[in-house]
């Protein structure tokens, strides 16, 4: 007699059916189990690139095997599935498919920024990317110099955020660069440029106007009130302006150079008294306190009289 045995068709599973990593980086293989059938299995892989048409896979390695090695070279969408025969007639099974997505590796489209900042000024510096998989893991550094030996992480507000608000209570200069991990993706670390944050103390005044000076009524001073900030101390540009009167209620000053740092005050309309002085330096940096002067003093006295003997 002649004897037929029909059985099932194998049947198969496929492992790793969803992948998305960076460029270059460590791939997963895909494997297929068949069970069932009848004798040894044979197996081949098929890809469709991108979308396209199906055809036998070549990109990866491992096509006649149970697992199938994909590229991870070329940035792009393949699907993958496989065809298992075995010995019998007709005895054929196609696995579902895996797709294989591999993108770019991350690039920062905005870096940190150098900054300068008086004591105690709001500052924050930030960074943004694009491309990679996954989420981002942040951490900030600091560091004496721009040098990611010997630097260590932030702790302050938004350490592990892509915003991170420095301290500014001391004075000094601080580079902060941040990284960012996409470990679900496989890629690279990546580490931004250097902000370069420089603290600096308030604004201080370095020279100040004369105390005291006396003239006689409808004469002039003969040297110009004069003052200037301590080099290293203030950000950002200064604005000078001179007030007649006591601080903080004096009026704006008129006169040659009310808005410089010398000025010489009208006088000459001036009755017998005492007037009063001083000047602001104006900073427009971030947080900084203005600077004012010590009050200078003009004294305006009679002009001498005089009489004379022996007419």
């Amino acid at each position: 007699p002649a004897q037929i045995v029909i059985v099932e068709d194998p049947t198969v599973t496929i492992s790793n059916t969803a992948q998305t990593l960076c460029q270059s980086t460590t791939i997963e293989n895909i494997c297929v189990i068949a069970s069932g059938g009848t004798g040894a299995y044979q197996y081949q892989w098929w890809e469709s690139i991108n979308g396209g048409g199906w055809s036998v896979a070549t990109t990866g390695t491992g096509t006649n095997t149970n697992c199938y090695t994909p590229q991870n070279s070329t940035v792009n969408i393949t699907q993958y599935y496989c065809v298992i025969n075995s010995e019998g007639e007709g005895c054929e099974v196609l696995s579902d498919t895996a797709t294989v997505e591999v993108v770019p590796g991350p690039t920062f489209t905005t870096q940190p920024q150098d900054s300068s900042v008086c004591i105690d000024g709001s500052l924050t510096i930030k960074v943004e990317y694009t491309n990679g998989t996954g989420n981002p893991i942040y951490q900030w550094y600091q560091n004496s110099t721009c040098d990611s030996i010997g630097a260590t992480q932030c702790t302050g507000i938004g350490f592990n955020t892509n915003t991170y608000t420095p301290n500014t209570s001391i004075p000094g200069t601080t580079y902060y660069y941040c990284t960012i991990d996409l470990p679900d993706g496989g890629c690279d670390i990546i580490a931004s440029q250097c902000a370069e944050i420089s603290v600096v103390p308030d604004p201080t005044i370095d020279i100040q106007p004369l105390s005291t000076d006396t003239i006689c009524e409808g004469g002039t001073i003969n040297i110009p009130l004069s003052v200037s900030h301590t080099q290293g101390t203030g950000v950002g540009n200064t604005t000078y302006q001179w007030y007649e009167g006591v601080f903080p209620n004096g009026s704006i000053a008129t006169g040659t150079g009310a808005t410089t740092e010398n000025y010489t005050p009208i006088t000459d309309n001036l009755t017998v008294g005492i007037y009063q002085y001083y000047a602001i330096i104006y900073f427009d940096g971030n947080n900084c306190d203005s600077a004012v002067s010590n009050p200078a003093q003009i004294v305006i006295v009679e002009d001498p009289t005089v009489t004379i003997s022996n007419t």
